[in-house]
This record gives C-alpha cells, sequence and structure tokens, in this order.
C-alpha cells in the first residue's frame, strides 16, 4: 500500500480486522488471498439462482443442495421481476459521514416500497445463525444502511439464512436502525476500526509489527489459512487487539448447568469406631453379661406416644377447617331487604334475569345503591339480597341476548353480520388479493387455489425426470413427483407470477399441496381470514 492513501473498506475486511488484525496485514498489505472453501462455493452458487429467478422468474430446478436451498428462500423473497439496479447493488466508495474514510460492497436485495435491505446468506445449522442483537453491531447492517438513511429514515435490515442441508428451510433475522443509531455507530466504527486499519496500511512492514489475537482466532472457522505462516510462537504480543468476534466461541443460548438442590449429598464414610480396651472386653473376670445398649431413636429422644400425642398431626401439616354451609339465615337477616326498601322508599325494581346468572361484579353494581355493604358481600349474599329486592321482568329477559353476561349488554353481532363486513371490505380492495382459509366469503366471486395451482403442478410434472412412467397411456401426473421436490416448487412457480394475481382465493388446507403455497401467498396478500377451529 502507498502511505497516506487511504483505502476503502468494506465489512468482511472489518470483520477480518475484529477477528485478528493480521488477517488484514496478510490480504491487504501482502494481497495473500485464501483459497475458497467449498461451503463459500455453495452459498455463491445458491446466491446466482436467487438472483436469476429475482430478475428472470427463472425458478430453480433439480434436486440438487443448491437448488432445494434456493427454492426455501423464494417464498421469503419480494415478487419478481426486481428492477437490475435493485438486485446485487454495488456500493463504490461511499464516504462515512464527514470522515477521509469510505466503503465497498454489494447489496444483496433492495426493497424500495418497504425501505428494507436483504443480505442472503446460507449455512449448514441454524446455531450459526446471528441474533437480532449480534445483528444491531455487524459492520454490514451498520454500512449498508448508510447508504439510504438519508433517503429513507428508518431503514429495515435483514439477513436471510437458508440451511443446506435437510431439511431445507429458510428463515429470516431482522431489525430496524434509525439514522441516528446509525450515525454514533460508524463514529466509533472510524476509531475502533477504520483508523487502526489504515494505520497497518500505512506502517506495517512485517508481520510482527501487528498485533493478533491467537489462539481464539486461530481456531475460528475451522482454522486460520495463515497460522503456518503466521509463526504466532515466534513472537510476543506486542499490543492488545480489540476482538469483536462475529461468532461466538459459545453458543449464548447455553447456560451453565445449575446445581440439583434436591441431589442427596454423598455421604462421607465415617471413621472405624476406637477398640474397646482389654479389661472391659473382659467385663472385669465377672460372669454377669453385659447389658447391650440401646439403640438411638432416629427421631430423637421423646418419649412414646400417648393418646393425647397420636391423634395430633404431624408437623407442617394443618387440618383444613370444614367450610361452614350457610343457611339462608345466615346469609341475610329476615327482614333485612324489606327494611332496606322500605327505608329507600322503592319500590321493587325489574332486572332483565335471575340473579343467580349474573356475575359477583355485577351483583355488587346492581345492588349498590340498596346495600351500603355491598362489595363486601360474597355471591351467595347477593343473590339472596337481590331475590328479595328486584323482581324479574319476562319482556325484558327475552330481549337479552342468550348467555349475555350484562345488564343491558349490546347483541353481539351474528355470523352472517361478520361475514358480510369481510365481503365488503374485500369489494372495497380494488387491487391485490385475499385469501380465505378453509372458509368462503358470502355473495362475493372466488377462485379455488387448487385451480390456480394447477397448471404449475403440470409444469413441474413435466420438468421431473426423476421417474419412468410404466406406460404411455399412463400420464406424467404431479402425485407421482419424489417427495421434497413437488410442493415447494410449486409453491416457487407461484409466487413467480404472484403479481398477476387478483381477486379472492379460498384455500382448503386438507388438499396437498396447499400450506407450501400459503407459504407462498400470504405475506403478499391484503387480506387473510381464517376459520374459527
Amino acid at each position: 500500500m502507498v502511505p497516506g492513501i487511504v483505502a476503502a473498506q468494506s465489512p468482511s475486511k472489518i470483520n477480518d480486522f475484529r477477528l485478528c488484525p493480521r488477517l488484514t496485514f496478510y490480504k491487504q498489505v501482502e494481497k495473500i488471498k485464501p483459497p475458497t472453501k467449498p461451503s463459500a462455493a455453495r452459498g455463491t452458487a445458491i446466491h446466482n439462482l436467487v438472483e436469476g429467478y429475482l430478475l428472470y422468474k427463472n425458478v430453480p430446478q433439480g434436486d440438487s443442495v443448491e437448488s432445494r436451498a434456493a427454492i426455501a428462500a423464494i417464498p421469503l423473497l419480494p415478487p419478481p421481476p426486481l428492477p437490475a439496479n435493485d438486485v446485487e447493488q454495488w456500493i463504490r466508495a461511499l464516504p462515512m459521514l464527514d470522515s477521509a474514510y469510505s466503503i465497498n460492497g454489494k447489496i444483496d436485495i433492495v426493497e424500495r416500497m418497504i425501505r428494507r435491505i436483504t443480505d442472503l446468506k446460507t449455512t449448514s445449522a441454524p446455531k450459526w445463525a446471528k441474533t437480532k442483537e449480534q445483528l444491531r453491531i455487524d459492520p454490514q447492517a451498520i454500512l449498508y444502511a448508510a447508504r439510504y438513511i438519508e433517503e429513507w429514515g428508518t431503514v429495515r435490515f435483514r439477513h436471510l439464512y437458508t440451511l443446506t442441508r435437510a431439511p431445507f428451510k429458510a428463515w429470516p433475522v431482522e431489525i430496524s436502525l434509525r439514522p441516528e443509531y446509525v450515525k454514533a455507530t460508524i463514529e466509533q466504527m472510524i476509531e475502533q476500526d477504520f483508523r487502526p486499519i489504515q494505520e497497518i496500511l500505512d506502517h506495517a512492514t512485517h508481520v510482527s509489527d501487528v498485533p493478533h489475537n491467537g489462539p481464539v482466532a486461530c481456531k475460528a472457522y475451522g482454522g486460520c489459512f495463515f497460522l503456518g505462516k503466521c509463526e504466532i510462537a515466534n513472537h510476543t504480543r506486542v499490543a492488545t487487539a480489540t476482538v469483536i468476534t462475529t461468532r461466538p466461541t459459545e453458543d449464548p443460548m447455553s447456560k451453565k448447568k445449575k446445581a440439583n438442590p434436591y441431589a442427596t449429598a454423598p455421604a462421607t464414610q465415617a471413621p472405624p469406631p476406637a477398640p474397646a480396651p482389654a479389661a472391659a472386653s473382659a467385663n472385669n473376670g465377672s460372669d454377669t453379661p453385659t447389658p447391650k445398649k440401646k439403640k438411638a431413636n432416629p427421631y430423637g429422644t421423646a418419649s412414646a406416644p400417648t393418646a393425647a400425642t397420636s391423634a395430633a398431626p404431624p408437623t407442617g401439616m394443618v387440618k383444613k377447617k370444614r367450610k361452614k354451609q350457610l343457611t339462608g339465615t345466615d346469609i341475610n337477616p329476615p327482614g333485612e331487604a324489606a327494611a332496606i326498601a322500605e327505608e329507600r322508599g322503592t319500590d321493587r325494581p325489574t332486572i332483565p334475569k335471575p340473579p343467580g346468572t349474573y356475575k359477583v361484579a355485577e351483583l355488587r353494581k346492581i345492588l349498590a345503591p340498596y346495600v351500603e355493604d355491598a362489595k363486601s358481600r360474597k355471591k351467595a349474599e347477593l343473590v339472596a339480597l337481590a331475590d328479595e329486592i328486584f323482581q324479574v321482568d319476562a319482556s325484558q329477559a327475552a330481549s337479552v341476548a342468550p348467555g349475555s353476561q350484562t345488564l343491558n349488554a349490546p347483541v353481539a353481532p351474528q355470523p352472517s353480520q361478520i361475514q358480510q363486513a369481510v365481503s365488503d371490505a374485500v369489494d372495497a380492495m380494488s387491487t391485490g388479493y385475499s385469501i380465505f382459509v378453509d372458509c368462503i366469503p358470502v355473495n362475493t366471486p372466488y377462485m379455488a387455489l387448487e385451480n390456480i395451482l394447477a397448471p404449475f403442478q403440470a409444469q413441474v410434472a413435466e420438468l421431473s425426470n426423476d421417474f419412468e412412467r410404466p406406460s404411455d397411456l399412463i400420464p406424467n401426473h404431479y402425485g407421482l413427483i419424489p417427495f421434497g421436490k413437488g410442493n415447494k416448487q410449486v409453491a416457487a412457480l407461484l409466487h413467480s407470477e404472484i403479481q398477476a394475481i387478483k381477486g379472492n382465493i379460498v384455500a382448503w388446507t386438507r388438499l396437498p399441496g396447499t400450506e407450501a403455497a400459503l407459504e407462498a401467498l400470504i405475506p403478499h396478500a391484503s387480506l387473510v381470514v381464517r376459520a374459527f377451529r
């Protein structure tokens, strides 16, 4: 490197420096490029398949690992085709605030309508995926968000992970980054990352001039390629480097096993008793046998239980008192309700249903004008008082909806009213499509999902060559496609034409292929209605 020239960095170069500063020296000063690992080559192939789908609606075919991993990610992608500048968008010398530092990079997917940046990631196990907390300090998230904070404000950033082994699946990890947070983090990165990297590029002439983070960094990601060249054992640590590993050395979700508080402690071996003296063993020459000692009582030295103590319950056990059965006299003294009504000077008011059907809070509210201590009374007392004070009006009781538990409660809308409201909402929408899962809209035209999937199923069946037809009289049927290829490929083809779907769709989950199709349809639907189970 030429001293004085500030080189543009990238998220991967910053991650190298955080893992070990000597990676920066080998890769940027000595220009040594490690060989491509098989996992990285597989990730590049999956990226290319996803890129072809987003730009040209080319659904991956075949049964290879790359195709199945790319197909698993398709339901979580935006509908194709996308503009060319929103797929694999290159960033060239993007300045970092007002400093002399800049970055290069490549953004996989830009979704301008929802202000989201997506970076595709492949992994062999879910445990290697970043958490939201790790993503918030990830250089890629911060630096790529800096590209759009002036234009969008808050930026949504996500890693879209796809598993490269069975069961092939994909899942997102998404965060929102506010402009003030991005700017404050970049200011810290300038001091902790950009400036030390530039000092290595300007002044380091030998690897011993650069600190290292061994042995943690030496063993990370399957072992460092430069371990033999680095010769850490022959050099002393010349500085302390800040280590911010992007992948924790331990599983962050793992916890140390707590000691079992109920486990029995190991018994300690008691020392052997001392031998008795010879004189004692001879019993002083007497023929009278020595009486045997009584064994110690393990439960204490208390005497035998008497009749009084035997009837008492063991320590720690309290005999429950039997609840007293209240009688009408105990609940409501004779004439109490009548006296209350006479004192208030009121006639017997009416209520729409029997007092026993109300809740305690409702009874207390009804009796509050007549009984001062209604809040402290039990339900049985409140019911007895309400029976004497009120009378049930049969005409009002008929107007109350069955099962209603409140006075003057509004009648719940009937199912037909709910369905009509849903139909009106569907009719009001002029664009997009709605999905009705295991139910049908009322007085509204709809399409069956199985009819929409039929041409895609036929297309997948024609493309599948993994089985032979017994004769030309038996057609190549979609149901004969081997497991793991049909449903997801049909969903991927459906997703590629999702922008052409309009209207209402009725999907029955009992039919094959419905779940995979719904996974592709629901994220882009205007309305989703599910039947009650």
